[in-house]
């Protein structure tokens, strides 16, 4: 399953637990996982620029390469 699809089901299911959280108390334990998710939408975001610029990367090389031809 792609990273940003195993994101989103897990943020659908957080945000069920959310609702539960404020009526039961358990909001911490609620708030530590958005924290956790936060993060892990942080690296990969991360690692989307990183092949983004790589793929301009490849582009520019594309593009020296054709212009020497």
């Amino acid at each position: 399953m792609p990273p940003i699809d195993h994101l989103r089901i897990r943020i659908d299911a957080l945000s069920h637990r959310v609702e539960e959280a404020r009526q039961t108390g358990d909001t911490f334990r609620v708030s530590q996982e958005c924290n956790e998710l936060e993060r892990a939408i942080q690296v990969h975001e991360d690692q989307l620029r990183r092949e983004v610029a790589d793929m301009e990367a490849a582009k520019i090389q594309l593009h020296r390469l054709r212009a020497r031809l």
